[in-house]
């Protein structure tokens, strides 16, 4: 039972969403993504760079625990796993100060990539 007609999708838009899910997970949802946007997909998420990923309990090469679990993204690795999903990358960058809150002014990877 579907509850959306999934080509409705001009966008898809994740902030700090990706780093909270394992690998499986995402390849799972980025292939819906490939196979329903007819647009652009805009990606937030923290990187491989964050001071974050030094913290906490260790969890693998790319996942940590502190308050909650993240796994940190490498940027050229997700652009690659884009590009293989048929996306062409229109914008990306990895850099602090993109997303300051409080105290916290996490090393994030943004992307915006074309479907």
């Amino acid at each position: 039972h579907e509850l959306i007609n999934e080509t409705d999708f001009d966008y898809v838009y994740s902030r700090f969403t990706f780093h909270s899910i394992n690998e499986s997970k995402e390849e799972r949802t980025l292939k819906w993504i490939a196979e329903n946007l007819k647009g652009l997909f805009f990606l937030e998420a923290r990187s491989l760079n964050d001071p974050m990923f030094k913290q906490g309990e260790n969890l693998s090469e790319t996942e940590n625990f502190t308050t909650h679990y993240r796994r940190y993204m490498d940027l050229d690795k997700f652009v690659a796993k884009l590009e293989s999903l048929g996306f062409e990358i229109l914008f990306k960058i990895e850099d602090k100060d993109l997303a300051p809150y409080k105290d916290d002014n996490p090393y994030v990877i943004r992307i915006i990539a074309k479907i």
